[in-house]
């Protein structure tokens, strides 16, 4: 069950604690799996909903403005279509 969820969640949580370098490359998901690996369901549900209510609060502080500048860590998109390519 973490090999698949640990990706989703690990993603937001480090954009939600400023680890944004090499997000979604192989070694940043290795890592990811690997740092939830052996969780039982419980606990990647409530890291999951725990990530969820933080990306949200995130999220509520940018205005128009700031989701149509540049996505951080060379990403090629807006800020803005970064989070809904996360979510």
């Amino acid at each position: 069950m973490a090999d698949v969820s640990a990706p989703v969640i690990g993603s937001m949580a480090d954009v939600v604690n400023g680890r944004l370098e090499g997000l979604g490359s192989p070694e940043v998901t290795a890592r990811e799996v690997a740092e939830r690996r052996g969780c039982r369901p419980a606990a990647l549900a409530a890291e999951r909903a725990e990530i969820t209510k933080l990306t949200s609060d995130l999220g509520a502080a940018f205005d128009a403005a700031v989701g149509a500048g540049p996505g951080p860590g060379g990403y090629e998109g807006s800020l803005g279509e970064g989070v809904e390519a996360l979510w």
